[in-house]
């Protein structure tokens, strides 16, 4: 059984239209009822859903190009869904780069980032991207929604 690059990018965009209520959710948890390691968890989830996001991006253009052959294809759709994706990848990027600042490793590195001050509003700075990353991809996922089903243009 052969994949095509449509039937691999609805595969993979999943994980990050799904995964990122989880990530704000293990954010929220464990800052708000300050639980550290359920917070970094949180953190490392955000890298690996972005890697996630990541590759769903890129398996856009395989999609896009299995579409081009059908008698319905809408380009400016396509456009307004890869452009949304786009912003969530970067937000989503900036966020987890943030939070990877937030963790053990880079506060042992970098003194800035044990900062009380810089922790504090960090953490609420990763928590706020990652809700504005959430509401992209939901936005994100019902314009390529719209690419094929017509019935909720």
């Amino acid at each position: 059984m052969n994949t095509n690059g449509a039937e691999l990018h609805l595969l993979i965009n999943h994980f990050p239209v799904v995964g990122y209520p989880i990530v704000f959710i293990a954010l929220a948890w464990g800052l708000f009822n300050r639980q550290n390691q359920i917070f970094l968890f949180g953190v490392y989830l955000s890298v690996l859903i972005w890697v996630s996001s990541f590759i769903s991006y890129l398996t856009g253009e395989g999609a896009e190009d299995v579409l081009r052959e059908l008698p319905d294809f809408n380009i400016d759709l396509i456009h307004q869904h890869e452009d949304t994706a786009f912003i969530a990848l970067i937000v989503g990027g900036v966020a987890a780069l943030l939070g990877l600042c937030l963790t053990p490793w880079f506060q042992n590195k970098v003194s800035f980032f044990k900062k009380a001050s810089f922790e504090r509003w960090g953490r609420l700075a990763v928590l706020g991207l990652i809700l504005i990353v959430c509401v992209l991809f939901a936005v994100a996922a019902r314009q390529g929604g719209v690419i094929r089903h017509s019935e909720i243009r």
